[in-house]
């Protein structure tokens, strides 16, 4: 459909904004179109995916096959802190903070899971990173009890992905959530109404960001 790609599950929005990168201001404009997901793992290590035969026009579905992840709560009471301070929790994990002292990657993949109440209000929050392939087979285990290592299983997700800096701007990916949504119920798509996903990938200069809203088939677990 129109301003739809449907490869990349991305509404492609005519806007003009500033950006401030390697070198400096200059304007961004036309269509921000998201990072390539393929050149992201090419960076660092994603979870294993492969296709489910399923799209449509404003998201892509793919199955996340079952890894180990390590998993942290966020404090809901203050989201823009609470983020922060799982996100250091993680890194620090992969950063020698763990019973073996080891480095078990630079930078790594990493979700937000937010779980739903009955009025589709946040209730609780985990922030979790995949374990690269090297570590997978025995996790360490981290120093931090706050965060734990856990075995996931098969998730069939439901993607919408779209560029641009959204830092600090909750409201952009609420409206992506809701295009998901009805994307999905156009096709005559369920999904597990308890929990929405985020991935961000945030860099400096144009067209170096990538963030995707998820829904998932069943609870994920």
């Amino acid at each position: 459909s129109s301003g739809i790609n449907a490869e990349y599950g991305v509404e492609c929005e005519m806007f003009k904004k500033k950006e401030y990168g390697y070198h400096g201001k200059r304007d961004c404009t036309g269509c921000l179109k998201p990072k390539l997901f393929s050149e992201i793992c090419a960076e660092y290590e994603c979870p294993p995916m492969e296709g489910v035969g399923i799209t449509g026009c404003g998201f892509v579905a793919r199955r996340m096959l079952g890894a180990n992840w390590a998993v942290t709560s966020i404090d809901t009471s203050d989201k823009e802190r609470g983020q922060t301070e799982a996100y250091w929790r993680l890194f620090r994990y992969i950063n020698k903070g763990n019973n073996r002292g080891a480095r078990i990657a630079k930078s790594a993949y990493v979700i937000t899971r937010w779980f739903l109440n009955d009025e589709f209000q946040v209730e609780s929050g985990q922030m979790a990173l995949y374990i690269p392939s090297a570590f997978q087979a025995k996790p360490p285990s981290p120093a931090d009890d706050k965060v734990t290592v856990e075995a996931w299983g098969d998730a069939v997700l439901y993607n919408r992905a779209f560029g641009g800096d959204i830092t600090n701007n909750p409201e952009a990916i609420d409206k992506h959530f809701n295009h998901l949504w009805k994307a999905l119920e156009k096709e005559n798509i369920a999904s597990y109404p308890k929990m929405k996903i985020t991935f961000e990938y945030m860099k400096p200069g144009c067209g170096s960001q990538r963030t995707e809203v998820m829904l998932t088939a069943d609870s994920f677990k």
